[in-house]
């Protein structure tokens, strides 16, 4: 039996539209981003909710990485 999705207090998941993926990255991941401009791969990716800004959710599997790079 698959055990349900985390949800923030609003009760949205991870797909709903008012949650935002957050892009974690490694020190010199961030250095790459923020002072190159080149695009890194996250080692974290983490889901607030828009609405009541809570993280709920985060994810480190590399396929889910692989999207948001």
């Amino acid at each position: 039996m698959n055990a349900p999705r985390p949800t923030c207090a609003c009760g949205h998941r991870r797909d709903h539209l008012m949650v935002s993926p957050v892009a974690r990255y490694s020190g010199w991941g961030s250095f790459w981003v923020f002072f190159m401009g080149v695009t890194a791969r996250p080692v974290r990716i983490d889901f607030q909710c828009r609405v009541c800004r809570q993280t709920f959710d985060s994810t480190t599997d590399p396929d889910d990485l692989e999207d948001h790079a």
